[in-house]
């Protein structure tokens, strides 16, 4: 085998791990070995694996000591690096606890934590923050301390507006508004503007400016009884002078309301409260004077189909104090927006000359009243008389003869008793008028006041109406007593109107407010509604001594609208008959009869059909010139 060749088996040999085997061969091909440079490649290949098998033995002890020595050096840094990061916590964890502190009412203790940050921890970003807050906090508790000794001196000279802006001054540059020493600065401030806000409202309050005193109490007076006072007695000033400016703008309702405001802020103020009782009561008669007006519109416009502008009217209207009056505007309301029923008359509030002296039975004449209500236009008809029979299958009257011709169903109904009138009523969803109703009808005139003066001259002159026509009936009664008593048994004459005193005229002084009326002008104006057209007998507006109804239509209706209410036929009203209390007691009183008014085409003169005219007649008669006319109240 060559050198080589044992080379090549030394290398085999030394790569399976059989290290010594190797070297053998090795040794022994180089002892052999002639050539040079075979030699030269044994020799290098023996040494390096000589220093490798030395490497072996002592390498494994020398990698442990050395892993050994960097394990403990890498320990040791760390344990430096946990040391110094405890440390940054522990700083920073004292630090924020002395920030904290800064705002406690004492922050000395704060301070001296903060000291000992910077003594503890040294060369920490902790301690650097320590140092600058610390020196910065010591800065604010001088600049605070110099602001509350400076607004001191100013509150000292009373110059409460200066240390006010003081105080505000060193609070807008104030870097710890938490602090003990900021809580200080806002509690001065707010005490020297409070301060400065009173003076300022007691010198608005001596001044007379109400309303800059009233601002200036306004944001103490929950917690501060001066500044309560203060606000008090400002606003009873402003109060009263503005009150006083409503009045002379005739603004009645609000200057009570600010008076009334008036009389709470005296109280708090302690001063005696103003009786506004005069003005309560001045108050409650001029919103009746304006809801009446307010009415009479109104009225006006719906009798007339105008329902926009009476609502308008109404919606006018200031709360009345009267309940009857503010039922009324709220009926007339609820009318306004239903309109007008078909065929009906409105009939409004009013005040007329009742009765007469032309029978005892009419006796006393007086001013009645009545509220506002519906009454149909016309009679009811003989056609409407057939349609309620065929819808009620109510019996006909005897004698009861069904219309044929238009002209017949156009008639007025006759031969009723008060108790199919009644019946028909309740089926056509009315009723059958009062007497007073009915009369109402007839006179109550159009001649309705414009304004609050107008209305209140008429007040006046009704007043002085009303009490002359007392003197007239007592006059009258007196006069019928005596005729009665002279006539025996034969008829009594009526008293003569021309006896009695005084101008026909009334005299209405209007600056004064006063009316004067004689018994002669109170009677003559009452003879002015004598038929329902006025105070004289036309007979194209009526027809009598006829043998048939002939209904005279628009000729002869009253004021408002209401026709044949004298002559065509005598209308059954709902009333029982009663004595207006006059000196002739009727034979018939107590009976259950009931009135029937307006007189008939069978009258056989002009003073049967008088408006004052009172016949009864018992519930169950029936006459050939006896019918009616419906009625109905306001929506309520």
């Amino acid at each position: 085998m060559s050198e080589q060749e044992r080379l090549a088996e030394g290398e085999a040999l030394w790569r399976e791990g059989r290290r010594d085997e190797a070297l053998r061969v090795w040794t022994e091909a180089l002892a052999r070995c002639q050539d040079e440079a075979t030699r030269a490649a044994l020799a290098q290949r023996l040494s390096r694996a000589h220093r490798r098998s030395a490497l072996r033995l002592v390498g494994g002890p020398l990698v442990l000591v050395l892993g050994l020595l960097a394990l403990a050096l890498s320990g040791g840094a760390e344990l430096a690096r946990k040391a110094e990061a405890r440390k940054r916590v522990d700083a920073e964890a004292a630090f924020a606890e002395a920030r904290r502190a800064l705002d406690d009412e004492d922050p000395r203790p704060a301070l001296e934590a903060l000291r000992g940050v910077i003594a503890r921890y040294p060369g920490t970003r902790a301690a650097e923050d320590a140092e600058d807050l610390a020196r910065r906090f010591a800065d604010h508790l001088g600049q605070a301390e110099r602001a509350l000794r400076e607004a001191g001196e100013h509150l000292e000279r009373e110059e409460l507006s200066q240390a006010e802006r003081r105080l505000a001054q060193a609070l807008r540059a104030d870097p710890f508004p938490a602090s003990a020493a900021s809580l200080e600065l806002r509690r001065r401030q707010r005490e020297a503007a409070k301060a400065a806000r009173l003076s300022g409202a007691r010198d608005a309050l001596e001044e007379q400016r109400f309303a800059d005193a009233a601002a200036g109490f306004a944001p103490d007076r929950g917690d501060d009884r001066q500044a309560r006072r203060g606000y008090a007695a400002a606003e009873l000033a402003r109060l009263v002078e503005e009150a006083q400016r409503a009045r002379q703008a005739g603004e009645l309702g609000r200057a009570l309301r600010l008076l009334r405001r008036a009389n709470e802020a005296a109280k708090v103020c302690g001063r005696p409260a103003q009786d506004l009782g005069p003005l309560e009561a001045q108050w409650a008669t001029l919103r009746d004077l304006r809801a009446r007006l307010a009415c009479s519109r109104a009225s006006e416009h719906l009798a007339a189909g105008r329902l926009e502008p009476a609502r308008d009217a109404l919606a006018l209207a200031a709360e009345p104090a009267d309940a009857a009056l503010a039922q009324r505007v709220a009926r007339l309301r609820a009318l306004a927006q239903e309109g007008l029923p078909s065929e009906m008359c409105l009939i409004p509030a009013a005040r007329f000359a009742r009765g007469g002296v032309a029978s005892p039975d009419e006796l006393p004449v007086a001013l009645a009243a009545v509220e506002p209500y519906l009454i149909d236009r016309r009679e009811v008809t003989r056609g409407q008389f057939a349609r309620f029979l065929a819808s009620s299958e109510r019996t006909p009257p005897p004698g009861w003869r069904a219309p044929e011709s238009q002209l017949e169903r156009e008639l007025p109904v006759t031969g009723v008793s008060w108790e199919d009138a009644r019946a028909y009523a309740r089926w056509a969803g009315k009723r059958l008028p009062s007497e007073l109703e009915w009369e109402a009808a007839a006179r109550v005139t159009r001649d309705l006041p414009g304004d609050e003066r107008a209305l209140l001259a008429r007040d006046a002159f009704e007043a002085a109406w009303a009490r002359a026509l007392a003197e007239v009936s007592r006059w009258a009664a007196g006069a019928w007593r005596a005729s009665l008593r002279e006539a025996g048994d034969g008829p009594a004459v009526a008293p003569d109107p021309s006896q009695l005193p005084g101008p026909l005229e009334p005299e209405l002084d209007r600056a004064a407010g006063v009316a004067r009326v004689s018994s002669a002008a109170a009677l003559h104006l009452a003879s002015q509604r004598r038929y329902p057209w006025g105070g004289f007998w036309d007979a194209s507006r009526s027809h009598l001594q006829g043998e048939l109804p002939r209904p005279a239509g628009a000729a002869g209706a009253s004021p408002w609208g209401v026709e044949d209410l004298a002559g065509s036929v005598a209308e059954w009203t709902a009333s029982e008959y009663r004595p207006y209390a006059g000196p002739l007691r009727a034979a018939s009183e107590g009976k259950g009869q009931r009135v029937v008014r307006g007189g008939s085409f069978r009258a056989a003169q002009p003073a049967e059909l008088r408006t004052g005219l009172r016949v009864s007649y018992s519930p169950r008669s029936r006459f050939d010139d006896l019918g009616f006319r419906c009625a109905r109240s306001l929506p309520e």
